[in-house]
């Protein structure tokens, strides 16, 4: 069982990671929505529907099982509607921690090309290897997981980043902190691929 300490870190960091994510213009409004796992697969912490990130507090978090049940925490709100694409993560990738969702609008321009993102820059080729596209579904619906498991089953091992065509982007990791810290990466190698378009 996680102890409360555990629950409690787990809050603070959705809560301080999606704050970073609404200051850095990652995310807008009241898009965007990013979990945790909690320890000995105890369930997840998981930002809500119809919040801004901006406002997110770790009092303010709801805590579900692995069907999506809200189980703790703010079990008064309603967890992000894209919690069937969390779970699908979470249960596809066993060393997958966290996962973030966000709406970068360099990297959202680029998931609207439907091609693979450009990664020009030594960092990105290290560290995310390659950024695949999911075709267009619906947010929040069983057909967007089906069109990431698609994705995931063409590629192979490795796989940290998905855009995601007019929705933005999914990262994972083993930590939020890495996950965010791709999602940011991500971001940037867009800004950089477009800047570096303009000079073809």
């Amino acid at each position: 069982m996680p102890t409360d300490d555990d629950i409690a870190k787990a809050m603070a960091d959705v809560a301080a990671y999606s704050q970073l994510g609404f200051d850095r213009l990652l995310v807008r409004a009241a898009g965007g929505n990013l979990s945790v796992r909690l320890p000995n697969e105890q369930g997840f912490v998981v930002t809500p529907t119809g919040l801004s990130l901006r406002v997110i507090e770790p009092e303010g978090l709801p805590i579900i099982d692995a069907s999506g049940r809200v189980i703790g925490g703010a079990v008064h709100l309603k967890p992000s509607q894209e919690i069937k694409m969390h779970l699908y993560l979470y249960e596809r990738f066993a060393r997958v921690n966290a996962v973030v969702h966000l709406h970068p609008a360099y990297a959202t321009a680029y998931a609207r090309r439907g091609s693979e993102l450009p990664l020009l820059t030594s960092q990105a080729r290290t560290k995310l290897g390659f950024v695949p596209v999911a075709d267009y579904a619906p947010p929040g619906t069983q057909a967007l997981v089906v069109s990431i498991n698609r994705v995931c089953e063409n590629a192979g091992g490795g796989l940290k980043a998905i855009l995601l065509e007019d929705h933005g982007v999914v990262t994972f990791g083993e930590s939020l902190e890495e996950a965010f810290n791709t999602a940011d990466l991500v971001e940037e190698s867009a800004q950089i691929a477009f800047v570096r378009k303009a000079f073809d």
